[in-house]
């Protein structure tokens, strides 16, 4: 079995190796963004600016977002885009002029509706973890009670000795984590 010396170095060099691919898709990003405004602006320039305006919310939260999945910004991006879409339908099935992206841009009620969908991201983002962690401590406390009635079945079928050799694991388990603890 290898160290632990080896060990952490191997996982450094996973997580360097991992901090260097995000670094090049930041960059090849960045590049395609780029290029995309670039080419919004020749081909589509009201609906850059509906965009630029309604995406605001994602922009932020990709420069707050500091961690490798960047799950925060893709999570606020997407309830920000199901809010500046119903804008962008609407300017595209009337006249699609620049006059009519500065009414929506200056339009509070769609502003509102835009920014509001971006910090129903923010919400999901900070309130699912805890959702989802109370739903497993539920289902963990269900487990525990079945087992704990399954012990209690084998214990009045076999006798008072089953269940004594877990209880000895578990003290042994806990004195080892005193150990390591201190």
């Amino acid at each position: 079995m290898p160290s632990r010396k080896k060990q952490a170095e191997a996982l450094y060099k996973k997580q360097d190796d991992q901090r260097n691919q995000f670094q090049k898709w930041k960059k090849k990003s960045v590049a395609y963004i780029f290029i995309s405004v670039v080419l919004l602006a020749f081909v589509a320039m009201p609906t850059l600016i509906v965009l630029v305006v309604g995406l605001f919310p994602s922009v932020v939260a990709g420069l707050v977002d500091k961690s490798m999945t960047r799950m925060f910004g893709w999570c606020v991006t997407s309830c920000n885009i199901a809010g500046v879409f119903p804008s962008l339908f609407y300017l595209w099935t009337n006249t699609n002029s620049i006059d009519l992206a500065f009414q929506i841009v200056v339009n509070p009620y769609r502003l509102i509706a835009m920014y509001i969908c971006a910090s129903v991201g923010w919400v999901l983002f900070f309130t699912i973890p805890y959702i989802a962690r109370y739903i497993v401590v539920i289902f963990a406390k269900k487990r525990v009670v079945s087992l704990e009635s399954k012990r209690k079945e084998l214990r009045d079928l076999w006798g008072e000795g089953v269940g004594d050799k877990f209880k000895k694991i578990k003290k042994l388990e806990e004195e080892e984590d005193r150990r390591y603890n201190n």
